[in-house]
């Protein structure tokens, strides 16, 4: 194994073409990570050099103007200028996600790099069985937000399904693709509500980007005093061939994933069952009675603590800040049902 990478080839433009791949393991092993001191040091500079992110230990309430320029970071654009303008109606609101540390937004860096890899097993799992569940419940869906996404529901016709799209990133950069988000009216005496993120073809045209998928399902019960069920997914999926286009990608294809992970109250969904459970990258699923939690980058302890709603790792946690970003954008984006379009089969 190298003892030493020049990372910066990796997100310098000018110097991909001279370096074709980097060892991926050096930046994780943590006994070779005092050799990366200066690849810290031009994550640091990078993320915080004139992007207008606020300070560490700013208040929640500091509007956030995220990077749309890098490949990270671009996917949140659309969701920072929902929660930056803190909309609010007489029916719903928007929940400003808490501000992210520097050093947090490192370490998902890190491990975007690291999904690249391959696992021989799949990561480990922790379920949990009891009341204690609905504390995670509400760490990835906040009461203010059930109540905004119960109210989102009167704008739109039982018996169907309604979508839009966003496109985030930037074709010169290579990261340039679409968003899709749904809101499910078919099922009586709740409200589903979708996010599907493919980036499949952007790990084809970035090489440090890697081929997965990022999924979000989350039920609301029509009843208030009815506790709602969540699923996140982030899953390793085939890269992009123009040749042989991998099966399975279509966005109605990959909201079928985590819908059957909210129809099985957080159990594996088929396409991630047997063999293919190793290509799972995070799972954290939770509902009134039980929770599911699976994760690279954590200890076993640490995803224990997380199914029962403490706090977990740093990996985990990060999955919680996103959450608040794509639950934002569904809320802002359904509450106007002008620019909503029915899904038909």
């Amino acid at each position: 194994m190298s003892e030493h990478i020049d990372v910066n080839a990796a997100f310098d433009p000018e110097l991909r073409s001279a370096q074709a791949s980097i060892d991926v393991d050096a930046a994780f092993n943590p006994e070779l990570r005092a050799a990366q001191a200066n690849f810290d040091a031009y994550i640091l500079d990078r993320y915080t050099s004139g992007t207008g992110l606020p300070a560490e230990g700013a208040e929640a309430n500091t509007p956030l103007t995220l990077p749309t320029d890098e490949s990270r970071l671009g996917q949140f654009a659309v969701a920072s200028e929902a929660v930056a303008k803190d909309t609010k109606t007489p029916d719903t609101s928007v929940v400003r996600p808490r501000a992210q540390s520097k050093i947090d937004r490192i370490g998902m860096v890190y491990n975007d790099i690291h999904d690249n890899q391959d696992w021989m097993i799949p990561p480990y799992a922790a379920e949990y069985h009891g009341t204690e569940t609905t504390k995670l419940v509400k760490r990835l869906l906040s009461e203010e937000d059930a109540k905004s996404i119960r109210h989102l529901r009167l704008n739109y016709e039982d018996g169907h399904m309604y979508r839009q799209i966003l496109h985030v990133g930037k074709r010169e950069t290579g990261d340039f693709h679409p968003h899709y988000y749904f809101i499910d009216r078919t099922r009586t005496g709740v409200t589903r509500l979708y996010f599907v993120d493919a980036e499949h073809k952007v790990a084809k045209k970035n090489f440090i980007k890697p081929p997965i998928a990022n999924l979000v399902g989350i039920e609301v019960p029509d009843k208030e005093d009815a506790v709602p069920q969540v699923a996140i997914i982030r899953c390793r999926v085939p890269k992009y061939s123009y040749k042989q286009k991998p099966e399975g990608m279509k966005p109605e294809e990959l909201r079928t994933v985590i819908e059957q992970a909210l129809d099985r109250n957080g159990g594996l969904p088929d396409r991630l069952s047997g063999s293919s459970e190793r290509q799972m990258l995070f799972m954290i699923a939770a509902n009134a009675d039980s929770s599911r939690v699976q994760a690279r980058y954590s200890s076993n302890k640490q995803i224990d603590h997380f199914a029962k709603g403490e706090k977990g790792s740093k990996a985990l946690e990060g999955k919680v800040w996103v959450q608040a970003y794509v639950v934002a954008t569904l809320i802002k984006l359904f509450s106007d049902p002008a620019n909503a379009r029915k899904v038909t089969k």
